[in-house]
């Protein structure tokens, strides 16, 4: 377990070596500036705690207390002030790669490296049980406001064994169903907005009845274990802080526990909790430990290349998420007949789903994990597409029309079933839960497979496939370039008049991203400059203007011609999506071995651009990099010189 935790930034590290190496860089430094701030604010500022009545709203003065209440006993604390969500910083909290590699320090073996990560990352018993016994202190204060038996169950990763110290808890309300069989019928039950107008103070007055729980939709009970959370927030302190997610398949209120970790609270959440521990069993029943590790190491993977980032501008749910990452896998596993089937039976049926399961313990084949990485990468490239539906319970897949024809030609459900990825829930048949990710999303996660595919093939090593933006360090000891910081003219792009920096500048962002394959980097000075109404990546505002910085990775702009005609046409095709298609058939040919990649030219290149006269002229700012790079880096300039002309003047 990593037992190194820097409490300003909320991040463990394995060692104090680590730690000072971390509390040395920008990240550390900036959330010091914060923390400052916040300090000095609250040194301004006091904290009035223990008035017997109410102090009226227009009350600004110590004296106008005075003359409010009379003499009276009060404390003066110190305000504790921050106006950092440690929800959001938490629930955003990425995997620190200086952290993995001072742990995979002097390790080169695949398995050995995944076997240290496990050990450092996983969250301990420990940690589980004070998690645990806090989840249920919390339930315990919950039981005073309700006049029925409720419990606070556990889900999720941390029943799986899958939780890292920067994951959150998933917990849900539940009740007994006896209770709800002998529910008797109320006549003075409280109304649905009786209860809303309630607070804490009133529930616990006036405990809540089962039938009253039970009446209000699925929203509304969160808004009124809200009210009760705050109340139970300023009475024990128990809870630092609340966030609503209400637009959530399963509406949750999200709490901070102590400020040390994030608790994910639903109500009556049944399906959650028999899903998990499906997964969870197949998972833990494998006596060899491989299922485990490969899935953890999946997740990890899948973390570190940002497959769970949603960008600026994007919808919030857009990107994949450890749920579907870990049934892909578990499906990946079945396919190859690694793990046996779980099916499913009526034994036990929550919300008229079949939930009843039992999985006796088995053993994994003897194979290496970074042979099971090649595979499954592999597998998701040749296998998984959007004319196909993934069904996990039956370990098959089927095309949209036979999935069509089985549930009854249901136009309504098979709907669900005709997005970018196609994955049914073991469990709740009706629900694609891969329905949200998005067609850039997913073309970013074939991406990042394809790279990582290269990897493995050149050398076995996870650290390298966890980092694509990792830079070559074989060349870290030679001279470096010395004529550094000087933009040099690219091209330039003449545009028709009625053509707007918004229309062209998305063009130019999806070549250098989806074409290119450029990582945008997006650091905090970056994400100062944007404006609210800011709808283009790069744009400044109107004025013509454009700046990105992008790491390279692959050198798909190499043999592109070539690549090019042997493409069957498309009739109607956009140029973009041709180069789309180019770029997808050069890299499926390093992942298949039938060419040999060059090696890569990792550089941070920045971009800018600049309307006038008619034109819009680019600018790159020459890099420091080796001497022995510097001929591939002009090998690129040169490229763009005529690829970013020749096709954008196809698009207006």
């Amino acid at each position: 377990m990593v037992g190194f935790r820097c409490e300003i930034c909320h991040i463990y590290c394995k060692s104090l070596t680590c730690l000072e190496k971390h509390t040395s860089g920008k990240k550390h430094a900036t959330s010091l500036q914060v923390e400052a701030k916040n300090k000095a604010l609250a040194a301004r500022s006091v904290f009035l705690k223990g008035f017997k009545g109410q102090i009226p709203s227009q009350t600004t003065f110590v004296d106008d207390i005075e003359n409010s209440f009379g003499k009276e006993t009060i404390k003066i604390l110190p305000r504790i002030s921050s106006y950092q969500s440690f929800i959001k910083k938490a629930k955003h909290c990425d995997m620190d790669m200086e952290i993995i590699e001072d742990i995979l320090e002097g390790e080169t073996d695949f398995d050995k490296q995944v076997v240290l990560l496990v050990n450092n990352f996983i969250m301990s018993k420990e940690k589980v049980t004070k998690r645990l016994e806090l989840l249920s202190k919390l339930g315990s204060y919950l039981q005073t406001y309700f006049n029925f038996k409720i419990n606070i169950t556990a889900f999720g990763s941390i029943i799986s064994g899958l939780a890292t110290s920067y994951s959150d808890i998933d917990a849900t309300i539940l009740f007994n169903d006896s209770d709800v069989d002998g529910m008797m019928d109320m006549t003075d039950a409280r109304s649905e907005q009786d209860m809303l107008n309630c607070n804490g103070e009133a529930f616990l007055e006036s405990k809540i009845e089962l039938q009253e729980f039970l009446n209000l939709s699925n929203v509304n009970k969160i808004k009124v274990v809200c009210k009760i959370i705050s109340h139970i927030r300023k009475n024990h302190g128990i809870v630092s802080e609340t966030l609503y997610a209400l637009d959530k398949k399963v509406p949750l209120v999200q709490l901070s526990m102590d400020k040390k970790f994030v608790l994910d609270l639903s109500c009556g959440n049944k399906l959650g909790v028999v899903k998990f521990q499906w997964f969870s069993d197949l998972i833990r029943s494998d006596e060899t430990g491989t299922c485990f590790k490969f899935i953890f190491a999946l997740r990890l993977w899948a973390s570190c290349n940002d497959m769970f980032k949603v960008h600026y501008g994007e919808k919030p749910r857009s990107a994949l998420n450890t749920y579907i990452i870990t049934l892909l896998g578990i499906y990946f596993l079945q396919q190859k007949k690694y793990i046996p089937m779980n099916p499913l039976n009526d034994s036990l049926v929550v919300e008229n789903c079949n939930c009843g399961f039992q999985v006796n313990f088995y053993q994994f084949p003897k194979m290496s994990l970074s042979t099971l990485f090649r595979e499954f990468f592999v597998f998701v490239i040749l296998k998984v597409s959007s004319d196909k539906v993934l069904c996990i319970k039956d370990g098959t897949s089927y095309t949209i029309a036979q999935f069509d024809k089985i549930n009854g030609e249901n136009d309504r459900l098979t709907s669900n079933f005709m997005k970018v990825m196609n994955m049914q829930d073991p469990i709740e048949e009706s629900h694609n839960v891969s329905k949200n990710v998005s067609e850039k999303h997913w073309k970013l996660f074939r991406t990042a497979i394809l790279r990582s595919i290269c990897k493995i093939k050149n050398g076995e090593n996870f650290l390298l496939i966890l980092d694509n933006t990792k830079a070559d360090h074989n060349h870290s000891n030679e001279k470096m370039v010395t004529n550094l910081g000087k933009n040099e003219l690219i091209c330039e792009v003449p545009v028709p008049a009625h053509v707007n920096q918004d229309a062209f500048y998305v063009h130019i962002n999806d070549i250098f991203e989806m074409v290119l394959l450029f990582d945008p980097v997006i650091d905090e000075d970056y994400m100062d400059t944007i404006q609210t109404d800011q709808s283009v990546c790069g744009t400044t505002g109107n004025d013509g203007q454009w700046e990105r910085t992008f790491k390279t990775s692959h050198n798909v702009w190499k043999g592109r011609r070539m690549q090019r005609r042997s493409l069957t046409p498309v009739e109607g095709e956009h140029m973009i999506a041709k180069e789309k298609r180019v770029t997808r058939a050069i890299l499926e040919k390093y992942a298949l071995g039938e060419e040999n990649m060059e090696p890569e030219l990792r550089l941070e290149l920045k971009f800018t651009a600049a309307f006038f006269n008619g034109n819009y002229s680019f600018y790159c700012q020459e890099p420091r990099i080796p001497d022995s790079q510097m001929q591939q880096f002009r090998e690129l300039q040169h490229f763009l010189k005529f690829f970013i002309p020749n096709v954008m003047s196809t698009v207006f």
